[in-house]
């Protein structure tokens, strides 16, 4: 059971006028309805304080795999639950398999199991939130991580 608010972190926006943009974002809350899920908007500030609070933050796909979500879910040091990136090659690589989130299936038919998962093992797995967090704070406020990032891209500019 997962009904305690500071499990789970499941608020966003289900109206879209694509239904593919809306899919997944729909059947994660159709699936987690019978568990604690929030819809009420909040200010900026409610928002992100109660996501620090949370184990774990659901990050389904909406207008692309990539999203705000996860960024704020890495400053906040919660645990990354998204559907698998493995298809995505990204700089810097936030989205490692069990190492900075933990993937689930696109269709979500492991969305339950693998919350329930997560809040049985959750002091085991906490390091992957921890080394998602790292990782994004190395890239955006260390100048180390900064100039890395940067050099990156100069690099592959010039090959262009």
């Amino acid at each position: 059971d997962f009904s305690n608010k500071s499990d789970l972190f499941v608020r966003m926006n289900l109206s879209y006028a694509r239904e593919t943009i809306s899919y997944q974002r729909a059947r994660t809350i159709k699936l987690l309805r019978k568990f604690y899920v929030e819809t009420e908007r909040l200010s900026k500030s409610k928002y992100l304080a109660e996501m620090s609070k949370s184990k774990i933050v659901v990050s389904p796909f909406g207008w692309g795999e990539i999203n705000i979500r996860d960024f704020e879910c890495f400053v906040s040091g919660s645990m990354l639950l998204k559907p698998d990136m493995s298809h995505l090659s990204t700089y810097p690589q936030f989205y490692k398999e069990n190492m900075t989130y933990l993937p689930i299936r696109w269709n979500l038919e492991n969305l339950v199991s693998s919350i329930e998962y997560i809040l049985e093992n959750h002091k085991r797995l906490r390091e992957i939130a921890a080394e998602g967090q790292r990782r994004f704070r190395y890239f955006t406020e260390q100048d180390e991580g900064r100039n890395e990032f940067a050099e990156y891209v100069r690099d592959r500019l010039t090959k262009v």
